[in-house]
């Protein structure tokens, strides 16, 4: 009699909890699936600002109704610029990559560069298609970013004379858009020590670095095809690192005026 009652109870009780639906009596899950995000995209990817400005970057996931859209950002070099939620602070000149990473790992990016001045670079119009060529700098800082890009374009030439007597100058940093750097276009530059020539860069002009006399040494990428004559003349201090095994035809045959030391073959 008392197995009979419990077995009654037992029954019931099962009976009731199906009634609410368990998943273990064929009732539906109350947990929905998880939906992840499968991509994540920025609305800029190359940008320029200038100290003490702020950018705000939005982030755009593949799938609306993912479970989880949260985005967390981060800066590459906090000393340039700072990111919260989406926006960009200017701190110094400089570049960062600002990244957006999702709650499954997904990444998109962002470079920013941070120039001091808005105005002390003037441009000319290239076509107005192609991009634009940087004429003049006319700051005072003593470390410069050249843009990757003006009113949308890219910045793609440094022209002649772009940063003549420019004494105070002790880096400059160029972008992977600049195909042609200009002749005399850091000429006495006296104080400049650091330059990194991109392997976008094509050509470089006669009297390029006239009289930087405190360049120790600078690479030319294999990209560089032609050079002018006297690129270097005056650079008392320079050793020139060439990735090139030997003086391609298209460099001036008095590209190396002064005879500065080279490496030929240079790896890196």
């Amino acid at each position: 009699m008392k197995k009979k009652c419990l077995l009654t109870l037992l029954l019931a009780l099962i009976t009731s909890l199906c009634g609410l639906g368990l998943t273990a009596c064929g009732g539906n899950s109350s947990v929905p699936p998880i939906i992840n995000v499968e991509s994540v995209s920025l609305n800029y990817s190359n940008e320029t600002i200038v100290i003490g400005d702020t950018l705000t970057i939005s982030a755009t996931v593949s799938l609306n109704n993912a479970t989880d859209k949260s985005i967390s950002w981060a800066s590459s070099n906090n000393s340039v610029a700072t990111v919260d939620d989406g926006v960009v602070t200017a701190l110094s000149v400089g570049t960062t990559t600002i990244t957006a990473t999702t709650n499954n790992n997904k990444t998109a990016t962002c470079n920013i560069t941070v120039v001091e001045d808005a105005f002390t670079f003037k441009y000319y119009g290239y076509g107005y298609t192609l991009g634009y060529t940087l004429k003049e700098y006319i700051g005072s800082s003593t470390k410069v970013n050249v843009p990757s890009s003006f009113m949308g374009k890219p910045v793609i030439a440094i022209y002649d004379y772009a940063f003549l007597n420019c004494t105070s100058l002790t880096s400059i940093e160029i972008p992977d858009s600049v195909t042609s750097i200009g002749g005399g276009a850091f000429e006495y530059c006296r104080s400049l020590t650091s330059i990194e020539i991109p392997d976008s860069v094509t050509s470089i002009g006669g009297g390029a670095f006239w009289s930087c006399t405190k360049l120790t040494r600078i690479t030319i990428p294999n990209s560089v095809t032609s050079i002018g004559s006297s690129a270097f003349y005056n650079c008392t201090s320079l050793t020139i690192y060439c990735e090139a095994e030997s003086k391609p035809s298209g460099w001036d045959s008095d590209w190396n005026y002064i005879n500065c030391p080279v490496v030929w073959g240079y790896k890196g």
